[in-house]
């Protein structure tokens, strides 16, 4: 589920979504079938939070860059779903 992200520009929204896409599919797979995924978006500020059963994680990104926002917070919960 992504929110916050209906004013961004449709070129830069393909890459966010593709990039959102790997991480939950890596994060299912390490982590088991996930009930949410959830990607808020509020100006350069990412946040992330899932859930797979009793597990769950969030990360909190902030950049100047969204992109770099979104990478460290998706590489976060990525690593979080390992431990």
């Amino acid at each position: 589920m992504l929110e916050g992200f209906d004013s961004m520009e449709p070129a830069k929204l393909v890459v966010a979504k593709k990039l959102i896409g790997l991480c939950a599919k890596k994060t299912s797979e390490t982590m088991g079938t996930l009930d949410f995924f959830n990607v808020l978006l509020e100006g350069n500020n990412v946040k992330v939070s899932t859930k797979a059963g009793e597990k769950s994680s969030e990360a909190f990104a902030e950049a100047e860059n969204f992109f770099m926002a979104l990478s460290r917070a998706l590489s976060e919960i990525e690593t979080k779903a390992k431990a």
